[in-house]
């Protein structure tokens, strides 16, 4: 199951964190899994916050391709 959680309004440039996320008390406590996408000006931020099962975090830097509708890891020197 996946469960879609608006964030509460951060100042810009603000990263979001688990503390973001709106009803966080419960949402975020009770979640095997926490993962936040962020908006960036010509990319976005998939992080891992809260992995239950073996502890794993990461962030990674993606971009859309429109032309075949697919998402791709990029690093975050090509991201500028």
């Amino acid at each position: 199951m996946t469960l879609v959680v608006h964030p509460k309004k951060v100042e810009d440039g603000e990263d979001l964190n688990i503390s973001s996320v709106f009803g966080s008390a419960k949402a975020t406590q009770e979640a095997d899994n926490v993962v936040i996408l962020q908006n960036r000006e010509r990319f976005r931020v998939i992080e891992v916050k809260k992995n239950r099962f073996n502890g794993d975090l990461c962030r990674h830097g993606v971009i859309f391709d429109k032309s075949n509708k697919n998402f791709y890891e990029i690093s975050f020197n090509e991201a500028g």
